[in-house]
């Protein structure tokens, strides 16, 4: 029995994918249980309603792409993940986190910082787990959790930062999950046209 701890099905489907052949796969790999990870909040909504259709296999972490923080309406995300968290529609608050591999810019990445610790904030108001993808930035990431994660579970989602860096996660009781696609120059930009 397998559960998918992150995807993100309505990318896949918008790259013209149908649902039922998706699920339909899934189950037939073991698959028992899928987490859609939403990062746009205009997505929230269908996730929501792939899930009421089949509440015992698709669930739903939300959350908004570190590298669009910048371009997005965090306001806006932040009530809508809020409102789905009280109606118990959502298991976490993901993927979040931080991206020093598209966002070079210091003054936007500080920006990141601050839109990253209002997500932790909302984890802990709502106490649900965080899933965090802070690309080429794990190690700066956690002083952030340090400072501000009063005790809510956090998976290092994707993780591709250095041993010393992942053994403070473990060392915080953080989960680590490694991502399973070999990092060409090839592969890294097909990755991130997601």
């Amino acid at each position: 029995m397998i559960i998918d701890t992150h995807c993100h099905l309505q990318h896949t489907m918008k790259k013209g994918a149908k649902l039922n052949d998706i699920l339909e796969h899934a189950k037939k790999a073991g698959v028992i249980a899928i987490i859609d990870s939403p990062v746009f909040a205009n997505d929230y909504s269908n996730a929501i309603r792939i899930h009421r259709s089949h509440p015992q296999l698709v669930f739903v972490t939300a959350g908004l792409s570190p590298a669009n923080y910048h371009e997005l309406d965090i306001d806006y995300a932040l009530e809508r993940i809020r409102f789905f968290a009280e109606n118990g529609e959502i298991v976490g608050i993901g993927e979040v986190g931080l991206d020093y591999y598209w966002v070079k810019d210091q003054k936007t990445r500080l920006k990141q910082h601050e839109t990253f610790a209002r997500f932790v904030a909302l984890a802990n108001e709502l106490r649900l787990p965080l899933v965090i993808h802070s690309r080429d930035a794990e190690a700066e990431a956690l002083p952030i959790l340090a400072k501000r994660n009063e005790g809510v579970e956090v998976v290092m989602h994707s993780f591709g930062g250095t041993v010393e860096t992942a053994l403070q996660c473990i060392d915080s009781g953080y989960y680590i999950s490694i991502p399973c696609l070999l990092y060409t120059s090839d592969a890294a930009d097909e990755e991130d046209s997601v």
